[in-house]
């Protein structure tokens, strides 16, 4: 079952929100001003990631002209996303932005392990059957 980039964003906000008050507790309010905005980031990342990789397959699958422009922007974004990571880092503590980051790693490690336990048993059906 692929994970759609919708249930990713609204996991991942919905993850944010016990990572708050981690950033909190271990930061006071500067802790959770640093996890907000490393998780605001993290989920506008998300967005625009989704944005891109639509209009990258779409160009792939030759059904939109214009997505060589979305593979230049999405080469380019990396090294932004990675640089602004780095200035959160700079700016707040290093654990409150990874409580920011950790949202979206959360967020996708619990929305698998649901589906892996939506996931019906297809091995019983594969035994010989006696008769």
């Amino acid at each position: 079952m692929i994970i759609q980039p919708e249930t990713v964003l609204r996991d991942t906000a919905i993850a944010l929100l016990p990572m708050l008050v981690a950033g909190f507790v271990v930061g006071g309010w500067f802790g959770a001003l640093g996890t907000l905005a490393t998780g605001a980031f993290v989920l506008l990342n998300l967005w625009v990631l989704g944005k891109l990789i639509r209009r990258v397959t779409g160009y792939l699958a030759g059904e939109d002209p214009q997505g060589s422009l979305a593979v230049a922007f999405l080469v380019v974004k990396f090294p932004l996303a990675l640089g602004l990571i780095t200035l959160l880092a700079w700016v707040f503590d290093g654990l409150s932005v990874a409580f920011g980051m950790g949202a979206m790693v959360f967020a996708v490690f619990v929305r698998g392990f649901v589906n892996l336990l939506r996931t019906p048993d297809t091995t019983a059906n594969d035994a010989p059957q006696r008769s």
